[in-house]
C-alpha cells in the first residue's frame, strides 16, 4: 500500500459509518454496554435525518442482520422519549410495569424540571435504562432516539416486541387480556404461529382536558376520565422485522412483514395512516395531550426550544383550546379500576426505593418554579383568561 494513503479504517469508514462499524465489532465480540445510565451525544444526530429503508448501505445492513442473530429471551419492552415530564414519571413507569412490560428504556434531553435525578435513581435501582440524549439545535430528539434504539441499542434485542412511545402516552390493553401486554402478545403469537406480523397498531384515545389553568394533584387517569377516539396510532413492533423507525408512529418493516390492527386484522400501510378510526378491540393508547394550561405551556416550551426546521413539534396556545371536545356523559371513559389499583401499588413500590420520594418532591418544586418562570415571561395568566372566555362562549 502506498505510504501516502490513509489507513484502511480511515479510508473506508466515515464518521456516520463509525457507530455501525463499532456495533458490528461489539456483536461479533459479544459485548454490549450494560451501564444503567448512558450518554448519547451530538455525533449521533444524523440518525434523526436517516430513514434506513433507502439508506441501508452494506455496513448498516450488516449491522442490522447481525443484531437479528441475537435470540430474544423476553417478551416486551418500551422505548420512550421524555422531556420535562417529571410529575407523571412514576405513574408512567408504574403503568407499564403493572401491565407486564419487562424492559423500559428512557431517552431524555435537556430536562429543566429536575427529573434527571429521579430517573437516575430509578436507573441505578434497575427499574429503567436511562439514555441522556444531547443534540445540536434543530435535531429531532424522538427520531434520533427511536433510530438509535433500533440500530445501536444492543440489549433491546433481548425483547421480541417493543413499544415506541412518548411520555404522555399510556397503553391500556383490553380486559380480555387482564389489561396485560404480555398476555396480548401471547394472543398475537398464538394467532400467527407461522408468520408473525411486523407490527400491531393501537389507536389513540384522546384524553380530554378540563381546561383548568393550574395542575391538580392525582394521577392523570383520575384527573382526566373523559376521552374520544382519535385517528392517530402508535405501534407495538416486532423488532426482528424492523428496518427503521424514521416515521415514528409506524415502523418501516421488511416487505414480507404485515401490519395488523389491535383486532389482528391485516391492513396496509396506507390504511394505517388514513383518517379512519382504527380498531381498539385489543386496546388503545390514552394520550394525555392537553392536561392543565400550565402543563401545556411547558409542553409548548419544549417544542419551541427544539427549533426544528419543519416546526413539527411547535404548538400554539390556541391549539390548547381548539383541539378539544367538551367532557360529557357520553365520553366518560375512566381507567379500569383494576389497572388503576395495580398502578398505584407499583408507584408505592417505586417510592420505597431510597431517594425516590425525595426526588419526586424536588421535581414538584422544580415544576412549580419552571411554570412560574413561563408565567412571568409570557404573561400566561392573561393569555389563558382571554382565550378561556372565548371558549366558554362557544361551549355554552
Amino acid at each position: 500500500r502506498p505510504k501516502n494513503l490513509l489507513p484502511p479504517r480511515q479510508l473506508y469508514i466515515g464518521e456516520q459509518d463509525r457507530p455501525f462499524a463499532e456495533s458490528i465489532a461489539a456483536v461479533y465480540g459479544g459485548r454490549r454496554d450494560a451501564s444503567p445510565v448512558r450518554e448519547l451525544g451530538p455525533k449521533f444526530d444524523f440518525l434523526a435525518d436517516t430513514c434506513f429503508l433507502p439508506n441501508l448501505d452494506p455496513l448498516k445492513l450488516l449491522n442490522l442482520l447481525l443484531l437479528r442473530t441475537v435470540q430474544p429471551t423476553k417478551s416486551a419492552a418500551v422505548v420512550v422519549t421524555m422531556r420535562d415530564e417529571g410529575p407523571s414519571i412514576l405513574e408512567w413507569i408504574a403503568s407499564y410495569q403493572a401491565m407486564g412490560v419487562e424492559g423500559i428504556f428512557v431517552y431524555t434531553n435537556d430536562n429543566a424540571d429536575g427529573s434527571d435525578e429521579l430517573l437516575e435513581l430509578l436507573a441505578l435501582a434497575g427499574v429503567i435504562t436511562l439514555i441522556k440524549n444531547s443534540m445540536i439545535v434543530g435535531t429531532n430528539p424522538q427520531k434520533k432516539a427511536y433510530q438509535h434504539a433500533v440500530h445501536l441499542l444492543h440489549e433491546l434485542r433481548e425483547y421480541r416486541w417493543v413499544l415506541f412511545l412518548d411520555g404522555d402516552e399510556f397503553l391500556v390493553i383490553d380486559q380480555r387480556f387482564d389489561y396485560r401486554l404480555d398476555r396480548f402478545i401471547q394472543h398475537v403469537e398464538d394467532t400467527f404461529p407461522h408468520s408473525l406480523p411486523g407490527a400491531v397498531i393501537f389507536p389513540w384515545d384522546w384524553r380530554l382536558s378540563d381546561l383548568a389553568f393550574d395542575r391538580a394533584d392525582g394521577l392523570l387517569f383520575e384527573r382526566y376520565p373523559h376521552s374520544v377516539p382519535d385517528r392517530s396510532v402508535k405501534s407495538l413492533t416486532r423488532l426482528s422485522a424492523v428496518l427503521g423507525m424514521c416515521e415514528v408512529h409506524i415502523p418501516t418493516l421488511d416487505p414480507s412483514a404485515a401490519i395488523v390492527d389491535s383486532a389482528l386484522n391485516a391492513i396496509n400501510v396506507e390504511v394505517a395512516w388514513d383518517s379512519n378510526e382504527k380498531s381498539r378491540e385489543g386496546g388503545a393508547i390514552s394520550h394525555f395531550w392537553g392536561k392543565s394550561f400550565e402543563e401545556f405551556a411547558i409542553k409548548r416550551r419544549r417544542g419551541e426550544l427544539l427549533f426544528l426546521p419543519d416546526n413539527s413539534m411547535l404548538r400554539e396556545f390556541r391549539h390548547y383550546f381548539e383541539w378539544i371536545v367538551q367532557p360529557s356523559v357520553e365520553n366518560y371513559r375512566p381507567a379500569p379500576p383494576v389497572l388503576l389499583q395495580r398502578t398505584k401499588q407499583t408507584i408505592h413500590q417505586l417510592e420505597e426505593i431510597p431517594g425516590v420520594e425525595a426526588a419526586c418532591n424536588k421535581v414538584q418544586m422544580n415544576f412549580r418554579a419552571l411554570s412560574q418562570q413561563i408565567q412571568t415571561e409570557s404573561k400566561l395568566r392573561e393569555i389563558y383568561d382571554e382565550m378561556r372566555s372565548n371558549v366558554n362562549s362557544v361551549i355554552e
